[in-house]
């Protein structure tokens, strides 16, 4: 087994390992980007683990604070403000 490298993030877009906050019809949500373990959630369920592979994943890799992301799940269109990437 082995274990996912922590990295600091300020000022730098989203790859793995990142804790990522989102903005999305005004509710704010956080996001772990991991390599696995999509959908489990995490620190009492306020945190979110989602993979590279995923539709939300792929459309948040690369995004810096401040950028939208847009994801389509079930034909509609989600767009989400990336707040902040730690």
């Amino acid at each position: 087994m082995t274990a996912m490298q922590v990295r600091d993030f300020e000022a730098r877009p989203v790859a793995l390992g990142a804790v990522v906050t989102v903005e999305e019809e005004g509710e704010e949500s956080t996001l772990l980007l991991a390599p696995g373990g999509g959908g489990a959630r995490l620190a009492g369920g306020t945190v979110q683990v989602v993979t590279p592979p995923s539709p939300l994943g792929r459309a948040l890799l690369g995004k810096q604070a401040g950028d939208e992301a847009e994801v389509v799940v079930a034909g509609k269109t989600r767009t989400m403000q990336v707040v902040r990437v730690a």
